[in-house]
């Protein structure tokens, strides 16, 4: 949880990581990342797609991070298993989630609150979204705030609109993507986390229309497809989304089982 400032004083950055590459988003600068003011939260290289932090402060990750620590303490108390630690996790846990309140929301142009994606502690922050979880759009899937929450429902709308610099619209769907393989390419996951984190039955059977019409005859989930053409996509078989769909499905099938009966799988 050092800054940058606070690394240099005591001569010693506990991670670092540097190579040789013609991408940019491969690597970091000077093997550390951009400056950092020390704020609480917990500095990351990269992002949950490999791809490097363009801000130190990743807000998802930072929210997973959280939520994370406080089922680890929880966890730790049901089998009675390390008081001391079970506090420890849980005071971090509560410290996170109460740097993200303080330091990781900005305000829109409408002067409404979202979360930022990125931050450095100083002041700066970077408004966008990631298709890899965790995401901002993920951040109910993953426990760390209610979908009905003011603050998240303004974040969701910036997101997937045209606001986001990397959610894309084209003739073959609209989803969040992300860096990690360019602009113009949705990934299916975004979509399906989309349709987790809304209650609304048009929305998720949009989502789901979707989805199944950019599987380009393979019926299964791609890494992401060019927008223009589903045809066109990556990995001809993706487990992490593959495997995602399906709790989507026994989702739906536990609480929406009407939206199922309209879709021929």
């Amino acid at each position: 949880m050092l800054g940058t400032a606070d690394e240099d004083e005591i001569g010693y950055a506990a991670y670092t990581f540097l190579r040789s590459t013609n991408e940019a988003t491969e690597t970091t600068i000077h093997g550390r990342t951009s400056p950092a003011k020390k704020c609480g939260l917990v500095k990351s290289s990269f992002r949950p797609s490999d791809d490097a932090c363009l801000l130190p402060f990743n807000i998802p990750g930072n929210a997973m991070l959280s939520v994370v620590l406080n089922r680890t303490a929880l966890m730790l108390n049901e089998v009675s298993l390390g008081e001391d630690l079970a506090e420890e996790c849980k005071l971090k846990s509560e410290s996170i989630k109460k740097a993200i309140y303080k330091h990781g929301i900005v305000k829109t142009v409408h002067n409404e609150k979202m979360f930022a994606y990125e931050i450095d502690g100083y002041g700066s922050s970077y408004l966008m979204d990631d298709a890899n979880i965790p995401s901002l759009l993920s951040l109910p899937f993953i426990g760390f705030i209610d979908q009905n929450d003011p603050i998240y429902q303004t974040t969701r709308k910036y997101l997937l609109s045209e606001n986001n610099p990397y959610y894309y619209t084209g003739k073959a769907g609209h989803g969040v993507g992300g860096p990690h393989n360019g602009d113009g390419w949705v990934w299916p996951m975004a979509i399906i986390v989309e349709a987790l984190t809304t209650d609304n039955d048009d929305e998720i059977m949009d989502c789901l229309r979707r989805l199944l019409s950019t599987t380009a005859g393979t019926n299964f989930m791609h890494e992401s497809f060019w927008r223009d053409n589903a045809e066109n996509y990556t990995r001809s078989w993706f487990a992490w989304a593959n495997t995602l769909f399906g709790e989507l499905i026994i989702n739906l099938k536990k609480n929406k089982p009407q939206i199922l009966t309209k879709f021929q799988f």
